[in-house]
């Protein structure tokens, strides 16, 4: 509708300029388009169609530094530097003296802003005096009751008031962070001003980072009718894409069940029965094996390390099981408040140790120790980002775990604990968690709580289990003795470096796995496309719809 000149790209958090280069990159390809002399298009851009923004002075050079070695020989021969529209200052803050450079309104607003929090731990904490200057500045915090803030949610109502009207912003965003109850005056206040074009969820750019990321790109659109206006969502960058009404998603952006898909969830609800029905889940308790916390000098006779998980075929339980108590939890000590033991005798003899030593922390005994005695499932969200179901078996009575994996216990004898080792840890269940919207976003850096599931929504007490009995078992019994028994070799063989019998195993494993698979479509009566769809959504492919 108009020619590159007439565009405007603001990143009022620019840092070194990668955004600001790569749209450098599309005005450029713009400017060629329409017949501009190359001679002249460097000057253009830089002076007429980007702008940036940045608190830190060394990102702002490296920025300039980046932006002036595009096209560097062809502005080098007009004896001349280019200007550049780069200026630090505090884009957040209206109050903020030079804040007049952001007065005109942006055709683009995009950037990657900062995500930094009043409520993180203490050295990464963002300063309350900082956050109670900007939030009379805004108009979501008016009225706002949770004094919980991130640096994103100013960012998203500032990178709208900068656009004029019809203008686009792209944000990144934490993925799991923006679907809490957190941002939800800031999702509200988006909804009132903005049609949201898409938004992608699951996304994993930033190695180590716990959550994965979102992208948001909305316009602006004062007074323009939302009626009918439906959002784009995919889950990746490849990902299907599904058209949700605005309307109807001003409270939940978690992602939405797609059309292809919905058929497939039903029928896999309806063959079984609620987990919770059928098993007894309840949450862990409340330790850590973290270093830095404290427990580990409790267990210096019992390291944890990563070899115990072999023992199952699920994997990435290992650091949540913990073999405790020991007698070295009388040489305990550490910050943390409040340790759990099962054992009343040494739980005093702890509490006097540290009361002697003028610690803090304290033993509590648990009251659910018959729960944890008797042979059990631990059952979490796996670690790595991919959001899996893993669950192990143990019918080890000292075994416990940390609060963010849930225990199940056999309720009634007819359901015996292997037959729902094998479903859990199948295909078709991640499959039904993640299209179902309750595998949280977790990147590979991490993995979080699964939810147990309540009124308010699903959760592993939800998870349709097929109500068979008997004869219709065995299989799925049989091929989780089989793992399991191949998981302690596969533990041995490592533990001696046996590279070659640690391959045999592992591919061995990796069969019995695709039976284990098979017998549970078969269980939930699956047609061969139903398979073929499980196994496409869960590739790793580019044509993976749900990849």
């Amino acid at each position: 509708e108009r020619g590159p000149e007439g565009v405007t790209f603001l990143d009022p958090a620019c840092g070194c300029g990668h955004f600001l280069a790569r749209a450098y990159d599309y005005f450029r390809a713009a400017y060629l388009k329409q017949g501009f002399p190359a001679a002249q298009i460097p000057f253009l851009i830089l002076k007429g169609n980007l702008f940036g923004v940045d608190l830190d002075p060394w990102a702002l050079h490296l920025a300039a530094l980046h932006l002036l070695e595009k096209d560097r020989e062809t502005w080098g021969e007009q004896r001349g530097v280019p200007v550049l529209n780069l200026l630090r200052t505090d884009a957040l803050n209206k109050q903020e003296p030079g804040i007049s450079f952001l007065i005109r309104p942006f055709s683009v607003v995009a950037g990657n802003p900062p995500h930094v929090t009043n409520y993180a731990r203490r050295s990464q904490r963002l300063d309350q005096s900082y956050i109670d200057t900007l939030k009379p500045q805004y108009q979501f915090s008016r009225g706002r009751t949770s004094n919980r803030y991130n640096l994103a949610m100013f960012f998203l109502e500032r990178f709208l008031e900068l656009l004029e009207p019809g203008g686009r912003a792209g944000i990144v965003l934490d993925g799991s962070g923006f679907q809490t109850t957190v941002y939800r005056e800031i999702r509200a206040e988006l909804y009132s001003r903005s049609l949201i074009r898409h938004f992608v969820a699951g996304l994993e750019a930033f190695p180590g980072v716990n959550n994965r990321q979102a992208i948001l790109i909305m316009e602006r659109a004062d007074g323009k009718r939302r009626e009918g206006h439906r959002i784009k969502y995919r889950w990746g960058l490849r990902g299907e894409v599904v058209e949700i009404p605005q309307d109807s998603w001003s409270g939940a952006w978690s992602k939405p069940v797609s059309p292809g898909v919905a058929p497939l969830l039903a029928k896999i609800e309806g063959i079984g029965r609620p987990l919770g029905e059928l098993y007894r889940p309840i949450s862990g308790m409340n330790v850590t094996n973290r270093p830095e916390a404290g427990l580990k000098p409790f267990l210096s006779q019992e390291p944890l390390d990563g070899t115990y998980h072999k023992a199952v075929f699920s994997g990435n339980i290992s650091p949540y099981i913990l073999r405790w108590p020991t007698l070295e939890q009388i040489e305990a000590r550490g910050r943390k408040r409040k340790y759990i033991c099962f054992d009343r005798k040494l739980a005093r003899a702890v509490n006097q140790y540290l009361e002697a030593r003028g610690e803090k922390a304290r033993v509590s005994i648990g009251r659910s120790e018959e729960r944890f005695r008797q042979p059990k499932l631990f059952v979490r969200q796996s670690l790595g980002g991919d959001r899996c179901i893993a669950a192990a078996y143990s019918a080890d009575p000292e075994e416990y775990c940390d609060n963010s994996v849930y225990v199940i216990n056999m309720r009634d004898p007819s359901y015996p604990l292997l037959y729902l080792l094998a479903i859990l840890n199948s295909s078709l269940i991640t499959f039904y968690a993640r299209e179902a919207g309750f595998l949280s976003a977790a990147s590979s850096a991490t993995a979080t709580r699964l939810p147990m599931g309540n009124s308010r929504g699903k959760g592993l007490r939800h998870l349709p289990i097929p109500a068979a009995k008997g004869s219709a078992q065995e299989p799925l019994v049989d091929l989780a003795r089989q793992l399991m028994a191949l998981g302690e070799k596969l533990k041995a063989a490592e533990s001696q470096g046996d590279t070659s019998a640690v391959l045999a195993l592992e591919e061995r494993m990796a069969g019995l796995r695709r039976k284990v698979d098979e017998e549970v479509f078969s269980l939930y009566g699956l047609a061969p496309a139903q398979r073929d769809l499980i196994r496409r959504y869960l590739g790793d492919g580019e044509d993976a719809p749900g990849s």
